[in-house]
């Protein structure tokens, strides 16, 4: 099970280990902001006033998070047990109440309906569900049941992931065909992880609690809709079919 596919939103946002100053980072995000609505709205996109207030929202994330993210363009299990801290989530939740508090007060622009879009996932971790409540549980049953999903039950979308990830880091000019079945093979892999853990996660955390690693995952695939548009390259990726909510796929994986 892999806690935060949200990587993808924060890793587009240009977060990276080696951040630069909170205020050129701010820079950096606002303009990748300004491409990415140009790309959803269509070439007539332009801000208006009401949008200052949402871009002073913006404010870097808490020191560390960009490390976290970069280790998920390829996540391993030791990675992804980092994020089964209570701690770091608490503080993740703070950073996105503070921000999410500062927007709606904004006036409704396509730039804060778009923000919304891109930090759905976060508002269900953070807001809508006891995910952080029960982080120390998930990471007890990763412990138990990861090892056996990695090395079986998913153990070749694993490998289809690191194929992929290979691919388009040794590609150039690294293409959208190869960025779109990187980020395929991503979701797929998730996606398995998230069924090939339900057994043990309810024994250990609960029904109510597995559904909602279930509704989080469906939150993160939703949200790429909007994500996508946030690419640093001059291309904007299709999303995926393995990346689309339509159904449990049960049958994948039982």
């Amino acid at each position: 099970m892999k806690l935060l596919l949200l990587a993808l939103c924060f890793v587009y946002a240009q977060c990276r280990p080696d951040l630069p100053p909170a205020e050129v980072m701010k820079d950096k995000w606002n303009k990748l902001m300004e491409t990415a609505l140009v790309r959803r709205y269509g070439p007539g996109y332009h801000a208006g006033p009401d949008d200052a207030c949402s871009i002073a929202c913006q404010k870097p994330p808490p020191p560390g998070f960009g490390q976290h993210l970069m280790k998920f363009k390829e996540p391993k299990l030791e990675d992804i047990k980092e994020f089964y801290n209570k701690e770091f989530l608490t503080k993740i939740c703070a950073y996105a109440n503070e921000t999410k508090a500062c927007v709606k007060a904004c006036p409704d622009t396509q730039r804060r309906a778009f923000l919304r879009e891109v930090f759905a996932p976060i508002k269900y971790l953070c807001k809508d569900s006891h995910i952080v409540e029960h982080a120390d549980c998930y990471r007890q049953a990763l412990e138990e049941a990861g090892p056996g999903c990695m090395t079986g039950q998913c153990a070749a979308k694993k490998q289809a992931l690191h194929e992929a990830h290979e691919a388009y880091k040794n590609a150039e000019p690294k293409t959208k065909a190869l960025a779109e079945d990187f980020v395929g093979d991503l979701c797929d892999l998730f996606r398995c992880g998230v069924f090939c853990g339900d057994t043990v996660r309810t024994q250990k955390c609960g029904a109510e609690a597995n559904k909602e690693i279930h509704e989080f995952y469906k939150a993160i695939a939703k949200s790429f809709e909007a994500v996508r548009f946030l690419s640093p390259r001059d291309y904007v990726i299709d999303v995926p079919q393995q990346c689309k909510v339509d159904g449990d796929h049960h049958d994948d994986h039982h």
